[in-house]
């Protein structure tokens, strides 16, 4: 009777764990419409925020797909992370007053298909961050440990730690900034590349233009050695020296910051002391922790302990990015020619 019960415990727990993991089935055609729930108080590009997707059913039940295995949501100018329930908006935008960026979902079934397009809206309450940063360099991953020989004597040394790669310079920028209608705009040009990014905001109390240098890429970490084989003496197996650590990647080095410069408007000279300039060389990486030597195999009886594999050579850091210059010059132009 116990055993049943504990049985029937076990099932309803498999049940309940499948169906909060998103596991249970969905048919699509029984999909009336998907909810999309988020704050959109104050989105602007390069912001991220929370969502929620809740499917209503013809029946009228409601249900969390956000992260459903059936279930795929994509935009142009949005990325969504189903697992995490977080999205993230594009920066650097090509285009102003550009305040709806449109998404499309599907929940599928082998040939049962709903569709669904929708829109994520931007209020542009809030501050401006204008991103026009140097990319980052990408980070290494750690190398996985060594494990113990199988057929050889002595332990597997660690693999060496790849190098972090250097971040971008930033490229050299002029941007205008004015106010119309209640709005200000940040139009940015990049001369190098012909490229032009706009940022807006209705709020002239904290816009920041950044030209910074790219950060560079962590170095990886050495794996480990691995550990000696055991000794035996019956075999006639004398016990194996551990392997090596591996040494750990260099650090990236950090782009150069741009030469900044900005044309204010008489318009929104109001707000000059609220506008931070930014052209910082990026940040160094950091160089790869060295792996740990392996230990040695264990002795038989009557036997002596071999040596321990040796630590290996951390990485060293990369070196920092040179800051850029910014000028900032209040000047009338006419902002109707862009």
């Amino acid at each position: 009777m116990l055993q049943n019960k504990l049985i029937g415990s076990f099932i309803l727990f498999a049940i309940l764990l499948l169906s909060s993991c998103g596991i249970s089935k969905i048919t699509p055609s029984n999909v009336q419409k998907v909810d999309v729930i988020y704050s959109s108080v104050g989105l602007n590009y390069g912001d991220s925020a929370r969502f929620q997707l809740l499917a209503s059913k013809k029946s009228g039940e409601k249900i969390d797909v956000t992260n459903h295995r059936q279930l795929e949501i994509s935009g142009e100018r949005v990325d969504f992370n189903k697992e995490t329930g977080w999205f993230f908006i594009h920066p650097k935008p090509t285009e102003p007053n550009i305040d709806k960026l449109e998404f499309h979902l599907k929940i599928t079934d082998k040939d049962d298909v709903y569709q669904q397009k929708g829109v994520i809206a931007l209020s542009f309450e809030k501050g401006v961050y204008a991103d026009a940063r140097g990319k980052r360099g990408e980070g290494a991953t750690a190398e996985t440990n060594r494990l113990t020989r199988v057929l050889l004597r002595d332990g597997k040394t660690g693999r060496n730690g790849e190098d972090g790669l250097d971040g971008g310079d930033a490229e050299n920028l002029t941007t205008h900034i004015w106010l119309d209608n209640g709005m200000y705009y940040i139009r940015m040009h990049r001369a190098s590349t012909s490229e032009t990014f706009w940022y807006q905001t209705t709020n002239g109390d904290a816009i920041v233009v950044d030209a910074s240098g790219g950060d560079g890429g962590n170095g990886g970490d050495g794996g480990d050695g691995g550990r000696g084989r055991k000794g035996d003496k019956k075999k006639d197996l004398l016990p194996g020296r551990g392997g090596d650590g591996g040494n750990g990647g260099n650090g990236g080095d950090g782009g150069n910051g741009a030469e900044l410069t900005v044309f204010l408007h008489p318009s929104a000279k109001a707000i000059v002391d609220n506008i931070s300039l930014l052209s910082n060389g990026g940040r160094a990486g950091r160089g790869g922790a060295a792996g740990v030597g392996g230990e040695s195999g264990k002795p038989d009886s009557g036997q002596e302990r071999a040596e321990s594999g040796e630590a290996g050579i951390s990485g060293k850091n990369g070196v920092a990015g040179k800051p850029g210059k910014t000028k900032m010059t209040i000047q009338d132009f006419d902002f109707s020619q862009f």
